[in-house]
């Protein structure tokens, strides 16, 4: 009999077009309910969407975040199951199947979707706390992803509040964007398994 922890049968592995359609079909529903929730509140959004040079600075901090979320990551697998668990057999396999491509329009699609949705309309809507928690509460599919959905709400938090100091929701997607890319690629190069 297999150990638990071997790996799936080719057949029961997901292809990587399955896994991006999957993700993006994820994103597009979070897009389609911000339109539709902006739509039926009035709430115009895009005109929170500024884009400028100052976005070079959440790039950088998106990159920051993912550099920092990598690392902390890294040490907290050391000590916890849970986290090894979320880096090597849930993530790390997500970010192993996506094409470079793939990675791009997931990140893409997550940037712009999520923040319309939980930046956008959720923190216009709930303020501040109410859809930083929601944000982090998408990100708890499993108990064990406990230690994501903390660092999701620690992140929401972030962009919450650089949107409502600086008026530009762009920002957070530019943040969200190259947080999400940037471990994208982070994962795949130290979850490679040989």
């Amino acid at each position: 009999m297999p150990s638990p922890s071997a790996e799936p049968p080719a057949a029961l592995k997901p292809s990587r077009h399955t896994v991006l359609l999957l993700l993006l079909k994820m994103q597009l529903a979070y897009i389609i309910l911000a339109l539709l929730w902006g739509f039926f509140r009035s709430i115009p959004w895009w005109k929170a969407l500024h884009w400028n040079l100052g976005l070079v600075g959440g790039a950088a901090l998106g990159l920051g975040l993912a550099a920092l979320s990598h690392e902390l990551f890294g040490r907290l697998a050391e000590r916890f199951e849970s986290v090894r668990w979320l880096r090597e057999e849930c993530m790390g396999p997500i970010a192993r199947v996506l094409s470079p491509g793939g990675k791009l329009l997931v990140a893409l699609a997550s940037g712009f979707g999520e923040e319309v949705l939980f930046r956008g309309i959720l923190l216009t809507e709930l303020g501040l706390i109410p859809s930083s928690l929601l944000f982090a509460l998408l990100h708890l599919g499993d108990r064990r992803m406990v230690w994501m959905a903390g660092w999701a709400f620690l992140t929401a938090l972030l962009m919450g509040g650089l949107v409502l100091l600086t008026g530009n929701l762009a920002l957070a997607v530019v943040i969200h964007f190259c947080n999400n890319y940037a471990s994208f690629w982070l994962l795949h190069k130290t979850g490679a398994r040989s």
